[in-house]
């Protein structure tokens, strides 16, 4: 009996550190009336456009809202209360490891009169000390990659380099070694016994991947571990709608553009 409450206690443990690390998001916000008093009990309703799955949640008494753990996508904001027109706000873009304000002031009339927001280019984070980038699915598909690692483009993010030709890049300054990687809420890093230097377990297809963020400095508490940066990479995941891809993927000696040196050789390697 002692050895099951044991192993219930280790499963509990490990279920509360993968929920402090997931790679995920978190919308909020402050519904107010034109007054600017509080609008408490109104109904908030968050929508994933990519996959119509929604969350319903009330204001609190200070008519606030937080609705934690949302995939990385783009989301529609929705906020009803008796005896005021609803508002909704669209295309509300939320990326991985981002905390986004979304606020709604509330206008006396009717519930069936709805106002539409159009949401604007993603905001600056106030709600959190963190600095960082996200490197988003365009510019994983569309930008060059020398080995076909979506890491490389770590180095897009001011502050990290890859000196050394490690596996991981150096954040802020710090060795590679107290930087963490994470691939959909779960560490990347090899064991090793060199701490030198760490070591990426899996590199990703670049097709698969979605978005990852680069965090170089003030880290949330759910990394208090590293003394780093962390990159934060997360992989695609189905939507309502079928879609795929097709590719041809051909590198050798031959497309390379000329150099200095074989230049100066009449063009001979």
């Amino acid at each position: 009996m002692k050895r099951c409450w044991l192993l219930a206690a280790l499963l509990l443990l490990l279920n509360l550190c993968s929920i402090g690390q997931t790679p995920t998001g978190t919308l909020q916000g402050l519904v107010t009336d034109e007054s600017g008093a509080a609008v408490v009990g109104a109904a908030v309703h968050v929508t994933n456009t990519g996959t119509n799955e929604t969350k319903d949640l009330q204001t609190d008494s200070a008519g606030r809202y937080v609705v934690p753990f949302l995939s990385p996508g783009t989301y529609t904001v929705s906020v009803e209360a008796q005896g005021f027109s609803s508002v909704k706000t669209d295309n509300v873009k939320l990326d991985v490891s981002q905390s986004r304000s979304v606020d709604f002031s509330l206008k006396v009339g009717s519930v069936a009169t709805q106002v539409d927001v159009q949401a604007a280019v993603t905001p600056l984070d106030h709600d959190s000390a963190t600095l960082g980038q996200v490197i988003d699915t365009k510019k994983v598909v569309d930008l060059p990659l020398n080995g076909r690692n979506p890491f490389s483009l770590a180095t897009l993010v001011p502050g990290v380099n890859d000196v050394g030709g490690a596996s991981t890049p150096h954040i802020g300054g710090s060795r590679n070694a107290v930087n963490e990687q994470q691939l959909d809420g779960v560490s990347n890093i090899l064991p090793e016994n060199n701490v030198g230097n760490n070591l990426s377990a899996y590199t990703p297809i670049v097709d698969s991947v979605q978005e990852f963020s680069v965090q170089t400095n003030a880290l949330s508490a759910e990394y208090g571990r590293f003394g780093g940066g962390v990159i934060n990479l997360v992989t695609k995941s189905g939507t309502n709608t079928w879609h795929g891809g097709l590719f041809e993927f051909h590198r050798n000696g031959i497309l390379n553009a000329n150099d200095f040196f074989a230049n100066r050789r009449s063009g001979k390697a």
